[in-house]
């Protein structure tokens, strides 16, 4: 088990949050990009938004954690975030209980609580997934990082 931590914590992790980031931002333009034009191609904006909240306060939310994002992968970039392995760990368990939670809510929703509307919304719960990856990995970034600064 102590092998696979120091795997996870020796991959370069800036080009995986940049990654997750163009998939959130790809998925953010194309919902904007269906709920104004109706493509055929796309799936259909009701499949892509599941009404919990409504869209304009949504794309409020989506562009505050896009920006919040960026200043991350910025701070990251130029060396200039605050390191903590308290605040690694954090990110770590609030974003793996956060995948977990919206797994099952991709997997029951594909299942068993199909019927129900906030289930029923595969995509959404996927793209929930990758903002959980995004903490995670960064808590892991934390990590290796404090853990390298400790060994200079």
């Amino acid at each position: 088990m102590n092998r696979i931590i120091q795997e996870i914590l020796s991959v370069k992790k800036l080009p995986v949050l940049i990654a997750l980031l163009v998939i959130f931002v790809l998925r953010v333009v194309s919902q904007l990009v269906q709920y104004m034009f109706d493509l055929r191609f796309f799936p259909s904006f009701s499949k892509l938004h599941s009404g919990f909240v409504s869209y304009e306060i949504l794309l409020v939310m989506q562009t505050i954690i896009i920006l919040i994002f960026i200043k991350t992968i910025y701070k990251i970039y130029t060396t200039r975030i605050q390191l903590s392995t308290k605040r690694g760990y954090g990110l770590i368990v609030s974003g793996s209980l956060y995948f977990c939670f919206m797994l099952f809510r991709f997997i029951a929703g594909l299942t068993f609580l199909k019927n129900v509307n906030w289930f029923a919304y595969p995509i959404p719960s996927f793209f929930h997934m990758v903002l959980a990856l995004f903490l995670i990995i960064l808590g892991f970034y934390f990590l290796s990082e404090t853990r390298v600064s400790k060994n200079d």
